[in-house]
């Protein structure tokens, strides 16, 4: 229904505890604040826009009232900041923790799910609109992350490759607010991000 162009900005702190086991695996309990800033700007309307506000301004909850939400062209930019505080469960496994001292190959995997102990979200429009600095929630949905690598252990140096995948899908979360005796509800809808990226590295052995 809309278009927009979007930048995000990823940031996070995370600590953890590590019960390692005698196979090479091991268990990940810990937490983490994650930060994610959108940035949406050039919103533009797009196929089914118009037929939706007509909808939406004949609709029996918007009818008879003067305020009536409806997709618009606009130029400027919406910033929407997002902070996580999550808790974090997970188990992985490294080949480093069971493998013989003139073993050169290595390999590790390791997957973790995580849910908001607390999440605020605040959005420019809804405060220059609404005067609504931030919603707030709780267990609001999840995030998952698994990744995989492996490398070669040389002498003096180690070279490794990974991939790591992130999904994440949150609910709507909401607040009432009141405008001109109107009791209106302001929302961040509901959130789904995915992505991945691969890595090479190198480490220095001393």
């Amino acid at each position: 229904m809309q278009t927009n162009d979007s930048k995000i900005t990823p940031s996070d702190i995370q600590t953890n505890m590590i019960w390692h086991f005698a196979n090479g695996s091991y268990a990940v309990l810990g937490g983490q604040l994650k930060l994610l800033n959108f940035t949406r700007s050039n919103l533009q309307k797009g196929e089914g826009a118009d037929a939706l506000n007509q909808a939406i301004r004949i609709s029996d909850e918007y009818f008879d009232k003067d305020f009536k939400p409806q997709i618009e062209n606009f130029r400027g930019a919406i910033q929407e900041d997002l902070t996580f505080i999550n808790a974090i469960a997970g188990l992985g496994y490294n080949s480093l923790f069971n493998q013989r001292a003139n073993d050169v190959f290595y390999w590790y995997a390791r997957s973790t799910v995580s849910t908001p102990l607390y999440y605020i979200a605040q959005n420019t429009s809804l405060q220059e609109q609404f005067g609504v600095e931030d919603i707030t929630g709780s267990f609001s949905g999840f995030e998952l992350q698994a990744l995989a690598g492996g490398g070669e252990m040389l002498e003096g140096i180690a070279l490794s490759f990974e991939v790591n995948y992130n999904m994440a899908a949150y609910d709507e979360i909401n607040t009432e607010i009141q405008r001109e005796g109107e009791t209106l509800t302001a929302a961040i809808p509901n959130v789904d991000l995915s992505g991945f990226q691969m890595s090479l590295g190198i480490t220095w052995i001393n």
